[in-house]
């Protein structure tokens, strides 16, 4: 599933509480989804960087911090 900045206009509570849904539907059954999620919101690039470290199968996450002739500079975190 590709969400594009899917908590744009959320408040705190309810961008938490997208998380822990998104969160609880891959704890269930860990390999039967895939998320692919794009934000540019620093609170839930790192909302979600916390609460996905400890997830069964892992999450891989990727800033994008500029472009270049050669294409996009992307960075991978741990």
């Amino acid at each position: 599933m590709l969400l594009d900045d899917p908590v744009t206009h959320f408040d705190d509570l309810n961008a938490y509480a997208f998380v822990e849904l998104i969160r609880g539907l891959v704890s269930t059954e860990p390999d039967r989804w895939q998320f692919v999620i794009s934000t540019c919101e620093e609170r839930l690039f790192s909302l979600m960087h916390k609460k996905f470290s400890t997830v069964e199968g892992g999450a891989k996450f990727y800033r994008f911090s500029g472009i270049t002739d050669a294409g996009p500079i992307v960075e991978p975190l741990a």
